[in-house]
């Protein structure tokens, strides 16, 4: 009996943290143009790290200048960093100007009611994704930390060199 309950627990624990869905499912959002960006279309030009993000927390601010130097530093390889903002819609007005002050250069897009939020079950926030351009999800990473956006640099570099075996 505790053999399946503890069963029970594991399946429970892996289905609630994704390791049970290893390719992420396509999703629209708005960026801050209003404009709607699908995850398959930038799949399309290489592997896709998503940050998901609010402008009341303080990790996720700390990492948006190393987003930065990713995305400038891998994007002419094919990579695409996507900020997605989770503040919901009494903050929106908000959003923008935040995002110019940083002078952000990959796009934002707005999760208005925490649906892609949802589907990818990001629990905390910054959280972070990293998915191949075959829509595997190679890494996911909930907090800030300079030693795991190193890792991801590692990765992005080992991915975007073997870039064929990920198509």
């Amino acid at each position: 009996m505790k053999t399946r309950y503890f069963l029970l627990a594991v399946l429970i624990t892996f289905t609630a943290f994704g390791f049970a869905d290893k390719k992420a499912k396509n999703f629209k959002l708005p960026d801050l143009q209003n404009q709607q960006v699908e995850l398959d279309d930038l799949l399309q030009k290489g592997p896709v790290v998503l940050d998901f993000w609010a402008t009341w927390c303080k990790p996720c601010i700390k990492a948006f200048p190393e987003f930065e130097q990713l995305y400038k530093k891998y994007k002419k390889q094919g990579l695409t960093v996507v900020g997605i903002n989770t503040d919901g819609p009494r903050n929106r007005a908000k959003i923008k100007p935040f995002v110019n002050s940083f002078d952000i250069s990959f796009p934002i897009l707005i999760d208005l009611n925490n649906d892609v939020m949802r589907q990818f079950r990001v629990f905390a926030l910054p959280t972070t994704l990293l998915i191949a351009k075959n829509g595997e999800i190679i890494s996911t990473h909930a907090g800030y930390s300079a030693s795991k956006l190193k890792e991801l640099d590692e990765k992005l570099a080992e991915l975007l060199q073997n870039a064929d075996t990920h198509k």
